[in-house]
């Protein structure tokens, strides 16, 4: 048997390193992925109590659990489905700037089927010195992107008399995007006692965005195709910038007994607070192009805090597990454009150079986790999990492009544990509740987001519904 757990071992580290290859060479790719934040590698075993290299973000104390030279890969595997429906109530100028035949351009149901990749990669090492472990990892834990499909309705001839009216009546907010945030981690942990771990994990983050999306010319605050001598107005902007920030993240690791540990640990925001995004923005209506001009997407991102408990073990034949995570999602209160790179977003100041300014307001959120295994023998282990994750996004937080709602997650999976290799797989499928945003109309009369100035826009009114099922595998290697 130990000679097959070798034969398996070294035919497992040369796959595991090509897999590593891999990951390096394609981690920079554009991916669809669901939500804005998506880590999910590890699967049902990546929290903060895990044993696995999963352990360099979800708790850096945790990877005093481990000993010697560790190498992990894991591939996170998506599909996610979307449909937003929107009502003609919801058009701004119905009969006029959306002529009645061509209503469904802006009214009805579009569709998103997406199939997403995200691979994550981690090496540690103690380097021969008892309780110390250092650790490098490469992955990326927030994300989100959307490719919509055309409104098969719009006609080639409509399309020819209405540009961009073919894709999709979510088009005023997203017809493809990405946004994400890429980490490349260092981790440092060491055992202080037979109880207590410490952890400490310094991140470097890129964050990019490409974003397109319809606008009308020159009045962006509406959904109009055409204007009052029925010319066609509709055109688009083009997004694409990017930032390098820093951020930290701490860890803690109670261990009273074989069977029982608790962990806790914080991420803190990208950047500290506020990150900036530079690049270029291009707008342009159904005539002409014009050159991209220099501008900044001003943002901040989330920190979060996990806690984590679970009892039992391979001993006992059986282990239940809680997780628990709080995500401060209220400093994502805007995404706001600027034409000066390094100017401000002042919505007081007359002179700011604001281009656009998308409000979010979103709002705290939590989740928690619950899981259980079973051993079917000492390299055998099943495993389930079920969790719940709040809503942060409020009513006038909500558009095609990013939303939330209440979710339930059901996961089942396996792991194999050898000699020198332990392999996992989980399938997760997310339940989201269906989601209805009411139409509201300025002092006008005219439906909008509920936003004036350079914050207000089309109404993103609608009915939002949504699936994600998600297969994560990895492999783990001591050397």
């Amino acid at each position: 048997m130990k000679s097959l757990d070798l034969k398996i071992s070294m035919y497992f580290k040369y796959i595991i390193f090509l897999l590593a290859l891999s990951c390096i060479n394609h981690g920079e790719q554009k991916a669809n992925a669901s939500g804005f934040v998506v880590a999910r590698f590890g699967g049902e075993h990546g929290h903060p109590t895990s044993d696995n290299l999963s352990a360099i973000y979800y708790n850096p104390a945790a990877l005093t659990l481990g000993s010697g030279t560790r190498l992990m890969i894991d591939g996170t595997f998506a599909h996610r489905g979307v449909t937003y429906t929107r009502p003609e109530a919801a058009i701004s100028n119905l009969g006029s700037g959306t002529p009645n035949d061509i209503a469904f351009a802006n009214a009805g149901t579009a569709n998103l089927s997406n199939f997403a990749t995200a691979p994550f990669i981690s090496f540690a090492s103690d380097f021969g010195v008892p309780n110390l472990a250092v650790a490098f990892g490469v992955y990326a834990p927030f994300g989100g992107g959307a490719s919509w499909d055309k409104n098969s309705q719009v006609s080639d001839a409509q399309s020819l008399l209405y540009p961009g009216a073919q894709d999709g009546q979510q088009r005023w907010w997203s017809i493809d995007s990405s946004l994400k945030s890429i980490y490349m981690t260092l981790g440092l942990a060491y055992k202080l006692s037979e109880q207590f771990s410490f952890g400490l994990s310094v991140n470097r983050v890129s964050t990019s965005i490409d974003t397109v999306r319809a606008r009308t010319v020159p009045a962006p605050d509406t959904d109009d195709i055409v204007n009052k001598n029925e010319v066609p107005v509709e055109g688009r902007s083009y997004l694409s910038a990017s930032s390098d920030d820093f951020s930290v993240g701490l860890g803690i690791l109670y261990q009273p007994s074989a069977l029982f540990r608790m962990g806790y640990s914080y991420q803190s925001q990208p950047g500290f607070g506020e990150i900036r995004l530079k690049g270029s923005l291009e707008v342009t209506d159904h005539l002409s192009v014009n050159a991209p001009q220099e501008s900044a997407l001003v943002m901040s991102l989330p920190d979060i805090h996990r806690l984590g408990v679970q009892y039992g073990g391979m001993t006992q034949g059986w282990e239940v597990r809680l997780f628990v995570d709080y995500v401060s999602w209220s400093v994502f209160d805007r995404q706001c454009v600027l034409s000066d790179p390094e100017g401000e977003c002042d919505l007081e100041s007359p002179t700011a150079p604001i281009t656009l300014n998308i409000n979010k307001n979103w709002q705290n959120a939590f989740g928690v986790r619950l899981g259980g295994s079973y051993w079917l023998s000492e390299r055998a282990e099943m495993y389930v999990g079920t969790g719940y994750d709040s809503n942060a996004a409020p009513d006038l937080g909500v558009d095609p492009s990013l939303f939330d709602m209440d979710k339930f997650s059901a996961a089942l999976g396996v792991r194999l544990n050898m000699s020198s290799l332990r392999l996992g797989m989980t399938l997760t499928q997310v339940f989201y509740m269906t989601r209805t945003i009411e139409p509201i109309n300025n002092d006008a009369g005219v439906p909008s987001n509920g936003y004036k100035g350079v914050s207000s826009g089309p109404s993103a009114a609608g009915t939002y519904e949504q699936s994600v099922s998600v297969l994560n595998l990895y492999a783990e290697y001591g050397f």
